[in-house]
């Protein structure tokens, strides 16, 4: 079972040896990044959606995004705080596996120390006929002393129905 990770790097594949996809858009002036073209994600117009995903500058959430539907099963990735069970299925996801240090994943998608301890990581399979938005991660104002962490191009996955939407799921200890 292929992750979002390999959809995007066979759409980045398929358009780099010519294939017949034409390269995502830009998003808007202010916002960071792209999202690749992802062929088992259809795309779908769903403004209320991205609204609930989407925050101006200091907010956090993401900066600009895309609305999807799942068509075939995919992984996503939750790193989380074990302090705080509730947190285990949120609305926020990667698309890769977390690799690098703890810090360097909070910089990445702009994640405040307050947030979560990101002790555990969680890999689920998502099912096909989940909505989903994909988008860079808006910059966020986090408590002090810590400063504020700026809009980051890294894409993150929003699943607004908190764990309703997997086929299975997969915990451990992390890193």
């Amino acid at each position: 079972m292929r992750g979002f990770r390999g959809f995007q790097l066979a759409a980045a594949a398929a358009f780099a040896l010519g294939g017949c996809a034409a390269p995502p858009a830009p998003f808007t002036a202010d916002c960071r990044g792209t999202v690749p073209a992802v062929g088992e994600l259809r795309e779908r117009s769903d403004p209320a959606l991205l609204a609930q995903a989407t925050a101006p500058p200091g907010a956090g959430k993401l900066c600009d995004g895309r609305t999807y539907v799942v068509s075939a099963p995919a992984t996503v990735y939750r790193l989380w705080d074990s302090t705080r069970p509730f947190s285990e299925f949120g609305v926020w996801w990667s698309l890769e596996p977390p690799v690098e240090t703890r810090e360097a994943y909070r910089r990445k998608y702009a994640i405040c120390d307050a947030w979560s301890g990101l002790d555990r990581v969680i890999t689920c399979t998502v099912q096909p006929g989940t909505p989903v938005v994909l988008g860079p991660g808006q910059s966020v104002a986090c408590d002090p002393p810590q400063a504020p962490l700026p809009q980051v191009e890294a894409v993150q996955a929003y699943l607004p129905e908190r764990g309703t939407h997997f086929m299975a799921c997969r915990n451990a200890a992390w890193p």
